[in-house]
């Protein structure tokens, strides 16, 4: 007989964390982790690895910042321009970090 439980696991994951989300930040939550077929916890470890991405380094922080407020203070969408300039930083970082 098999024993009850999950399997072993080298990198457990025994720490928890509860949020309170509104409605709608919920709503939010799951049509992007349907969209982009993630579970809610990898959108927000990705979200956090973002986040730790701005910290180190700078012009990445700058680049974000415009980009989220421009699409949601002034609800402009991200032009071709902009797309452009983030794959160029993209390809930067790349090579940057030898990814």
């Amino acid at each position: 007989m098999s024993p009850a439980g999950r399997p072993k696991s080298d990198n457990p994951k025994s720490a928890r964390l509860e949020i309170r989300l509104t409605e709608l930040v919920d709503n939010e939550l799951t049509e992007m982790a349907k969209r982009m077929k993630m579970s809610k916890t990898a959108i927000l470890l990705q979200g956090l690895r973002l986040v730790e991405l701005q910290q180190k380094n700078p012009e990445f922080h700058d680049l974000s910042d415009c980009l989220i407020i421009r699409e949601i203070v002034k609800k402009q969408p991200i032009s071709d321009d902009d797309k452009r300039d983030i794959m160029a930083y993209i390809g930067l970082l790349k090579k940057r970090y030898e990814l």
